[in-house]
């Protein structure tokens, strides 16, 4: 773990260790931000667990509330957000994302669907072209 940056530390630190019911350390990963324990079946929850379950309840929310409702780092919403799993409301004012490639405004993942089909189609026409050599 020495090699983590920051972020993934962060999100590391997070994951549940042990049952709020129970005790129990035996907790397996359902999914999207969900964790069972194997004793009680109670449901334990990661900081991207805990946002959806906000953005359930109450529908598109700032980051800044998730941060302040929530107390989660504005750097973990914002890895979220990047990494494609949340997206920013069309209100919200701060840290808009930018494509990587052309520099255009987007609301989540790194870049704009013009430039992710152009990439998509670039990786598609390599595999064509080595297909075709051998």
């Amino acid at each position: 773990m020495k090699n983590l940056g920051y972020v993934e530390k962060l999100l590391m630190k997070d994951i549940p260790k042990k049952c709020s019911q129970c005790g129990n350390t035996r907790l397996y990963y359902k999914g999207l931000g969900s964790y069972e324990c194997k004793k009680c079946q109670n449901i334990e929850y990661d900081d991207y667990g805990k946002i959806r379950n906000y953005i359930d309840k109450y529908g598109n929310t700032p980051v800044q509330t998730l941060v302040l409702e929530l107390g989660i780092d504005k750097e973990i919403v914002e890895y979220y957000i990047k990494d494609g799993k949340l997206e920013i409301v069309e209100d919200e004012s701060i840290n808009l994302l930018t494509c990587y490639k052309c520099g255009c405004t987007i609301i989540t993942g790194r870049y704009c669907p013009a430039c992710q089909k152009e990439l998509t189609d670039g990786i598609k026409d390599l595999f064509k072209e080595k297909k075709n050599i051998s």
